[in-house]
């Protein structure tokens, strides 16, 4: 290793008079071995942003099962109240209800109260109209190309 160095020391003599060359140095890195840390570290990084990205998709997809969920619950629920307290169920056309039913008002006296039930063209959502209020259920954002399939039969 010494004659390495004379050798390399006197080479550079020819070149540069009074130069030293220190290329025999321990504390310093070869390039192959920066090469491969580059790599493991760019590798780490990009398999973290694969994993990261999975995660994130999987976890739109449950969110937005469960808000389709929530959607169909909250729509099943009221379409339930509604005929277990019917007293008349009519179908007005294809795509549209109408039911007569029974709940108690402010004084705690039953009064009839008429709820109507309809399906827009697309067949994408559902619209209650009760007493001046109207609440729809839009399920276009779940369904994407596929019809809502909603029928009340009386």
């Amino acid at each position: 290793m010494q004659q390495t160095k004379r050798f390399i020391t006197e080479g550079l003599d020819s070149i540069w008079p009074g130069k030293e060359l220190h290329l025999l140095n321990k504390k310093a890195f070869t390039l192959v071995e920066i090469i491969v840390a580059a790599v493991l570290v760019c590798g780490s990084i990009g398999l973290w942003y694969v994993v990261l990205r999975s995660g994130t998709k999987q976890d739109k997809q449950l969110d937005q099962n469960q808000q389709y969920l929530s959607l169909r619950s909250s729509l099943m629920q009221a379409v339930r109240k509604d005929i277990r307290s019917s007293v008349k169920i009519r179908e007005i056309n294809k795509s549209s209800w109408e039911i007569d039913t029974v709940e108690l008002n402010q004084a705690d006296l039953p009064h009839l109260q008429r709820v109507n039930y309809s399906i827009d063209k697309h067949c994408k959502k559902i619209f209650r109209k009760t007493g001046g209020k109207i609440k729809s259920y839009d399920f276009s954002e779940f369904l994407k190309e596929n019809k809502l399939n909603f029928n009340i039969v009386p």
